[in-house]
């Protein structure tokens, strides 16, 4: 099992910055898993895009409905919450980052994510075996 992260699914379909070129959907035979706070988080982003005017209502659904049926299955946050909420307190970091990294960790695999600040972060820590980078993610 493979975890990703909000930034990094989003990233398969809308790229960072206007221009860009979106990463496109993985080719894995991997499970794609998340703590379950991912199915809000991606919502939520596309809804700002939306408001942003820079995805139409159509191609929003469109995004959250194939990132919906990529993923193979939530892991509820209540199981980390302590995991969680103690990583969160000692790197002083948002503990919806850290969800996904004791998710990672607790099932032996990594955190594939395209937010480069959670990768700086936790680089030179414990959790750095646990992060991929989405751009230098190679799926299996």
């Amino acid at each position: 099992m493979i975890v990703v992260d909000a930034s990094a699914a989003i990233r398969w379909f809308k790229a960072a910055a206007p221009g860009g070129v979106p990463f496109g959907i993985p080719k894995t035979e991997q499970p794609l898993v998340a703590p379950d706070l991912f199915v809000a988080e991606v919502r939520n982003t596309a809804l700002i895009y939306i408001r942003k005017k820079e995805l139409t209502l159509e191609q929003a659904e469109a995004m959250v409905s194939t990132i919906d049926r990529l993923m193979a299955g939530y892991f509820p946050i209540e199981e980390f919450r302590d995991a969680a909420w103690k990583t969160a307190l000692e790197y002083d970091h948002s503990p919806h980052d850290c969800f996904y990294l004791e998710v990672a960790r607790s099932i032996g695999s990594y955190l594939v994510t395209a937010d480069e600040r959670l990768v700086r972060k936790f680089a030179a820590s414990p959790y750095g075996g646990n992060l991929v980078r989405l751009a230098d993610w190679r799926p299996e």
